[in-house]
């Protein structure tokens, strides 16, 4: 990942809206564990998951592109010597693409699986929010990362 000219890296700045988004979420998950905590009644039904709105599967799509941009336009940078990668993580992997694609692979399916958990418990607005937050942060990403090497040339 490529440095924002202040320094300030691209991941800090996805992480940020990633918690921003996690405690804006915090509340909808502690009124499902208030709800669920009452008495329970054998003769209760059980009440299916909430469909998956047409939405999330587009978002789920494109936020796996967005990986894969990510990791495209960083390593295109790194390639052309004009940035680095920044998360000390994915450094730690030696510029290996096929390394890169399986942990990003990896990140991909916790954010998904993360968005269905939401949508299962009864929350499809929130599993929205989160997978659109995701994709705006990587989407920046993947943009600024495609920046550099023209910015430095």
């Amino acid at each position: 990942m490529v440095e924002w000219p202040s320094g300030v890296s691209i991941i800090e700045h996805a992480r940020a809206t990633a918690l921003l988004i996690s405690f804006l979420l915090l509340p909808v998950a502690a009124h499902a564990q208030l709800a669920e905590s009452g008495p329970s009644s054998s003769s209760s039904p059980v009440i299916a998951p909430a469909p998956r709105p047409v939405l999330l599967t587009t978002l789920y799509g494109s936020f796996a592109g967005l990986q894969a941009l990510d990791v495209h336009s960083t390593m295109r940078a790194v390639r052309s010597g004009t940035g680095q990668e920044a998360n000390p993580v994915l450094q730690r992997l030696g510029g290996s693409p096929a390394a890169m694609f399986a942990v990003k692979a990896g990140a991909t399916a916790s954010i998904i699986m993360a968005s269905e958990r939401l949508r299962k418990n009864h929350h499809p607005m929130a599993a929205i929010a989160l997978m659109i937050g995701a994709n705006s942060a990587y989407a920046m990403v993947a943009a600024h990362n495609y920046t550099v090497p023209q910015r430095v040339h």
